[in-house]
């Protein structure tokens, strides 16, 4: 029966790796086409409101860290917020060539 079970759990987990990988790599496509409608500032609020709406029922409660752990997690939420704030900015300044 655990068998049975674990290679039932290895399917869902490659499918979800197999859907993740269709959505992360439709990204970029994605965000140029947008782009064109959406100014870059709406284009990164919408991001951000859409992803905070999905993993709001994650995060509540809000669990009990030290002050050390805060200040990491902060400064990585920082970098990781510059990074998605930037990319719209860029993938509107390039241009899709091959090769």
């Amino acid at each position: 029966m655990s068998d049975i079970s674990s290679k039932a759990a290895m399917k869902k987990a490659l499918l979800a790796v197999i859907f993740a990988a269709l959505v992360g790599g439709g990204i970029p496509v994605m965000g140029k086409i947008s782009l064109v409608i959406v100014p870059p500032t709406v284009f990164t609020f919408l991001r951000f409101l859409i992803a905070t709406l999905c993993m709001a029922p994650f995060a509540l409660p809000l669990p009990k860290i030290d002050r050390g752990l805060f200040i990491k997690i902060l400064l990585v939420c920082l970098f990781a917020t510059l990074n998605v704030t930037l990319f719209p900015f860029g993938i509107r300044l390039t241009t899709a060539t091959i090769g």
